[in-house]
């Protein structure tokens, strides 16, 4: 796995999960997708919730961003010209 990072900072930025186009040699222009997640729900390719699991009525906690941005838990930052 190839793992991008930011030369000034060293945060890693993103992974080579997701498909990576290199623009004028100087972008990186990274493919990602719009998703909705309930607060520690699990996804395993192929798993099924058990039919007999009671639902306990608690409002479940949602989060929906890119996914890039909350696989990676990216935050906003601002630049000025000061």
């Amino acid at each position: 796995m190839i793992i991008y990072k930011d030369l000034i900072t060293g945060d890693e930025l993103f992974t080579d999960s997701s498909k990576v186009k290199l623009v004028d040699g100087c972008l990186f222009e990274v493919e990602c997708r719009h998703v909705t997640r309930k607060q520690g729900e699990i996804e395993i390719a192929g798993f099924n919730p058990s039919a007999e699991e009671v639902d306990e009525g608690t409002d479940d906690q949602v989060e929906s961003g890119l996914d890039l941005v909350l696989n990676q838990r990216l935050v906003e930052t601002g630049f000025s010209k000061n």
